[in-house]
């Protein structure tokens, strides 16, 4: 793994500062700045080294690097280690895809529909010391937009939920616990809705996580059958370029706002 030598932008990390005082205001001590790759854009948190304290990977649109952050221990960080991952990456997700203990990543570059570059998500598997070597390249759907990893089918394995901005359709990758993910499931989501993130709540109150899929005019709702697939659900619509973003108990009804 080596470091970049072009410019490095900064990320900060702000740790909570909390008084136990009934009328002191929360706040945080002030910020951390740690110099990674050109314009970061995501980052994940994961045990990249295997010594059970939370590392950072941020993934850095501007030279398609990732950039990572092991932490000493004490809520600082080591200096970033950047690795080349992909052109224009700006996703990332973690999860242990091979079951070795230690947090893998997946990256997505979502590619250019301007010139039929249809993106893609790609692997990489820990080694153990904060390095990682590339796996899976997994073909999604058309200009993938986000990423969620999280095990829909109670099989104990990661698995990988992908939106595709260009064909309105949000891709099911069940994890096979080896690093590898079985063949894209596709599910359409309602026209024009350009998805910005997805997210996993569970709406009917069955013990199942349900999918959210926000985009710049609504959010459409797939219900899960619990192995893995889901049903169509309702859609909101919320205006052009309202996002939904958050999802609360707001008036504390028992039922997700």
């Amino acid at each position: 793994m080596s470091r970049q030598n072009r410019r490095l932008w900064p990320f900060c990390v702000l740790l909570s500062a909390v008084t136990v005082a009934s009328a002191a205001p929360l706040g945080f001590q002030p910020a951390v700045t740690y110099p990674v790759g050109a314009a970061p854009f995501g980052v994940a948190v994961g045990d990249f080294d295997g010594d059970r304290a939370l590392d950072l990977a941020i993934v850095n649109a501007g030279d398609g690097s990732v950039s990572i952050l092991l932490d000493n221990g004490d809520g600082t960080f080591e200096a970033a280690m950047n690795f080349s991952a992909c052109k224009n990456c700006n996703r990332i997700a973690t999860a242990d895809f091979n079951a070795d203990t230690k947090s893998d990543l997946v990256v997505l570059r979502p590619g250019d529909a301007a010139v039929s570059d249809d993106g893609d998500v790609t692997v990489f598997l820990s080694n153990g010391n904060g390095t990682f070597r590339k796996g899976q390249v997994l073909t999604t759907g058309r200009n993938p937009s986000f990423v969620l990893s999280q095990d829909i089918n109670a099989d104990h394995r990661p698995d990988l939920i992908v939106s595709n901005q260009s064909d309105d359709t949000v891709a099911v990758l069940l994890g096979n616990g080896d690093g590898s993910f079985q063949s894209p499931v596709p599910y359409t989501t309602g026209a024009q809705r350009t998805s910005t993130s997805l997210s996993l709540v569970d709406f009917d109150q069955d013990g199942l996580q349900d999918l959210a899929v926000a985009g710049i005019s609504g959010t459409d709702i797939l219900l899960a059958n619990g192995d893995g697939t889901f049903r169509t659900g309702p859609s909101l619509t919320t205006g052009v370029f309202f996002r939904i973003v958050a999802w609360a108990d707001f008036n504390q009804d028992g039922k997700i706002d």
